[in-house]
């Protein structure tokens, strides 16, 4: 910023502002400065012989020599201007300011949520004819759902669950940290012998379809035991969560085909007052008759889909990337924040505008002055 901007700034900070409004916290500093300048210059005025006398000197000097009328009125044109930019100067000193009162939004209380994720095996078979797979399509909602979450000051943990619950990041309320960490987790984590992976001789149809950078391969998982994870979910609420925080919630994504529905599980959300909510992907009905689970799939989320409301949570049936986008949204409604009003007094300080303004004028009148004393001005 060169000098013209800065300037123009310290200007722009003074317009509008009336002298009455201006306050100041050092102005014994500048009377007393201002005090000792005007017993200086008194004692000069007093003391000091007149450079431009010629008293005495024994000889007569012309009148034309004389300084007339013209010179006189620039000089003090020039020393008025630069008493006026010394002024700004000790104004400056005083440390002027506007108090101003600020009116600012807070959050009354923050949020606390645990995303329990479903990253079994049928997470990786293609969702519907849109070339993705469901644990894919579910990822991308789930980033944007965080997107719209943002400043909002929630407490959030990341879980993921298979046949075994997985803790990715406890709670925190760093966005962007929980964003980067949600954004690299797996879609899917299975063992390593299971035969819906591309390797091995089920339709091609039914593979497990993500890349390589999205698959976690751990002995044993691979299924989708949603009682276990509700249970870490509730267990880590009771000893990392935040007992001052009233509103908890636990967002569940997944095909919901489930082995055991978690009755239990959803009655300790109930009591510890956790609303649950469920994030229903359409499975693959090709792929889970293949593998056996299509009856046993369809009953558990009609039961979850009928019985959910009775333990304080919600249901919603994804169809498409369209309702999974409404379901989040509608998530992010129902869980809104609460704001407060609160007046806060703050200053807004000009000493800046005043030293730029009392240099300006300053060598302004300076310079004035150096070049009437070199050059001369005479009537």
């Amino acid at each position: 910023m060169n000098f013209y901007e800065i300037l123009a700034t310290g200007l722009d900070s003074l317009s509008g502002i009336s002298p009455s409004e201006i306050k100041y916290s050092q102005w014994h500093i500048s009377v007393w400065l201002a005090a000792i300048l005007a017993m200086l210059v008194m004692l000069k005025s007093l003391f000091s012989r007149n450079s431009d006398s010629q008293k005495c000197s024994g000889y007569l000097i012309p009148a034309y020599y004389h300084r007339g009328f013209s010179r006189q009125l620039v000089d003090l044109l020039f020393k008025t201007t630069l008493a006026l930019g010394v002024g700004m100067l000790l104004v400056a000193l005083a440390d002027p300011f506007v108090p101003t009162i600020k009116t600012e939004s807070v959050l009354k209380e923050s949020k606390e949520r645990i995303d329990l994720i479903d990253v079994s095996t049928s997470k990786g078979w293609l969702f519907e004819n849109i070339g993705k797979s469901a644990g894919r399509l579910g990822r991308e909602a789930h980033l944007k759902f965080l997107k719209m979450r943002q400043g909002k000051n929630d407490r959030v943990s990341l879980w993921l669950f298979s046949t075994k619950a997985t803790k990715v990041e406890s709670f925190i309320a760093d966005d962007e940290l929980y964003y980067q960490q949600v954004e690299d987790a797996p879609y899917v984590i299975t063992s390593p012998g299971n035969p819906w992976l591309p390797q091995f001789n089920y339709p091609a149809s039914c593979h497990v379809n993500i890349p390589e950078s999205r698959l976690e391969l751990v002995f044993a998982e691979g299924g989708t035991f949603l009682d276990t994870g509700l249970r870490s979910v509730i267990r880590h609420f009771d000893e990392e969560g935040d007992k001052r925080i009233k509103r908890k919630a636990v967002i569940i994504e997944t095909d919901a085909a489930v082995d055991v529905f978690p009755k239990t599980e959803l009655q300790e959300l109930r009591k510890k007052n956790i609303h649950p909510y469920f994030l229903y992907i359409k499975p693959n009905e090709e792929c889970e008759t293949l593998a056996g689970n299509m009856y046993k799939g369809l009953v558990n989320a009609q039961r979850l889909k009928l019985e959910i409301e009775k333990y304080g949570g919600k249901f919603y049936d994804i169809q498409n990337a369209d309702s999974l986008n409404r379901a989040y949204q509608d998530i992010d409604r129902l869980e809104a924040v609460e704001l407060k009003e609160t007046h806060v007094v703050d200053k807004l300080y000009l000493f800046q505008a005043f030293i730029l303004l009392g240099i300006l004028i300053a060598v302004i009148a300076i310079t004035g002055i150096l070049v009437a004393e070199i050059f001369g001005i005479y009537p």
